[in-house]
C-alpha cells in the first residue's frame, strides 16, 4: 500500500501587528474610492475589503436578488419595485420599517436598502459591520497577507474598530471633483456625514493614470519600498519634495494665478521677487481679502480641509515651483 505522507503547514515567522499596513479610503458618493483600491491591488497586492460586503450579501439574500444590482453605480439611485419593503423575507426587518411609518409598498433604491438595512443590523451593536470587516483582517493577517485597504470607510465606529487592530493605518480621504449627487431620501442619511478625520487628502480630478501615480505617491505606500521609504524621509528631513509628493500641487498653482491676477489690478508698489507689493494699506487690505475669499472658494469646491491646503502652500513655497 502506498502512503502518502502529507507536509505540514509551515509556521510563519513572527510578525508583529505593527507590520500589517491598512489603508482606508473614504469620501463621497463617487469620488473614486474604489478606483485607488484598485491601484493598491494591482500595483502593490493589498487585499480590499469593504464594510458593505457583507451588507450587499444578506440584502442580496433577504430580497432575493442578484448581488450585482446593489453594485451597479448606474442604478444604484433608481427606486425599484423589488426593493421595496415589503418585498423583504425578514418579518422583523418589515415590522422594524412599518413601526418607523415607511411605506412596505413604495419603490426603493440600493443605497436606500443598503442605508436602512444597516441601521437595522445595528440597532443593537453599532460594530456588527465593523466586527465582520476586523474579523476578515485578522484571518487573513493569520495566513501571511500583510496588506489591506479598506474601500468604503464612512463611520467613526468603523475607524475606531480598525484603529483596535492595532495595525499600520492611514486614512486617506479621496476628493472628487464628479462626486455623485443623491436622492433626497438618502442623502441626509447618517452614513453620508463623512464624519472622518483623514490622515492624507487625495485629489481624484484626472485621469486613471494620473490617479494611479497619486495613490503611489501616499506617504504609506511609498514607505512599502526600502527606496520609497528612504526618499520620503529624505523629502521630510529637507523640506523638498519630489514632484509626485503633493497632489494638491495644481490647486497650489491655482491659488496663486488667481491671487496675483488680482494683487495686479490693484497694487501700485514695486515688483518684488514674489509678484507685485501693495503701495497702501488700503491696498494690503483688499489683497489679503481676495486671498482668504480665494482660498476659502478652492478649499469649498475640492472639498479639502485647511490644513491638508496650508501643508501644500508650504511644499509649493519651499520648491519655489
Amino acid at each position: 500500500m502506498k502512503r502518502v505522507y502529507i507536509e505540514a503547514p509551515r509556521a510563519f515567522g513572527k510578525v508583529t501587528q505593527r507590520s500589517i499596513t491598512v489603508i482606508a479610503f473614504t469620501g463621497k458618493t463617487g469620488a473614486g474610492k474604489d478606483s485607488c483600491a484598485a491601484v493598491l491591488h494591482n500595483r502593490y497586492q493589498f487585499e480590499t475589503i469593504a464594510f458593505a460586503d457583507a451588507l450587499r450579501r444578506e440584502i442580496a439574500a433577504a430580497w432575493r436578488l442578484d448581488e450585482r444590482m446593489l453594485n451597479f453605480r448606474p442604478t444604484k439611485e433608481f427606486s425599484i419595485p423589488a426593493l421595496a419593503v415589503g418585498m423583504c423575507s425578514d418579518p422583523a426587518f418589515i415590522s422594524w420599517c412599518f413601526d418607523a411609518d415607511e411605506s412596505l409598498h413604495e419603490p426603493r433604491s440600493p443605497r436606500w436598502v443598503m442605508q436602512h438595512w444597516a441601521d437595522y443590523q445595528r440597532r443593537y451593536r453599532p460594530t456588527y459591520y465593523a466586527d465582520i470587516v476586523t474579523r476578515w483582517v485578522s484571518r487573513q493577517a493569520s495566513l501571511g497577507f500583510r496588506r489591506f485597504a479598506v474601500t468604503d470607510l464612512r463611520d467613526p465606529v468603523e475607524r475606531q474598530a480598525l484603529t483596535a487592530l492595532g495595525v499600520q493605518l492611514s486614512v486617506v480621504r479621496v476628493l472628487g471633483p464628479h462626486a455623485a449627487g443623491l436622492s433626497a431620501d438618502t442623502a441626509h442619511h447618517s452614513s453620508e456625514r463623512h464624519q472622518i478625520d483623514a490622515d492624507f487628502d487625495l485629489v481624484n480630478d484626472g485621469s486613471l493614470e494620473l490617479l494611479a501615480e497619486r495613490v503611489s505617491a501616499l506617504p504609506p505606500v511609498r514607505c512599502l519600498t526600502d527606496e520609497g521609504r528612504a526618499a520620503f524621509t529624505q523629502e521630510m528631513l529637507t523640506g523638498h519634495f519630489s514632484s509626485e509628493a503633493h497632489p494638491l500641487e495644481e490647486l497650489v498653482k491655482q491659488y496663486h494665478e488667481r491671487c496675483e491676477t488680482y494683487d495686479r489690478s490693484v497694487c501700485t508698489g514695486p515688483v518684488g521677487v514674489d509678484g507685485i507689493l501693495p503701495a497702501t494699506d488700503r491696498e494690503r487690505s483688499l489683497i489679503n481679502l481676495n486671498a482668504q475669499r480665494v482660498r476659502q472658494e478652492i478649499l469649498e469646491r475640492n472639498g479639502i480641509g485647511p490644513a491638508a491646503f496650508s501643508a501644500a502652500l508650504a511644499s509649493f513655497g519651499r520648491r519655489g515651483v
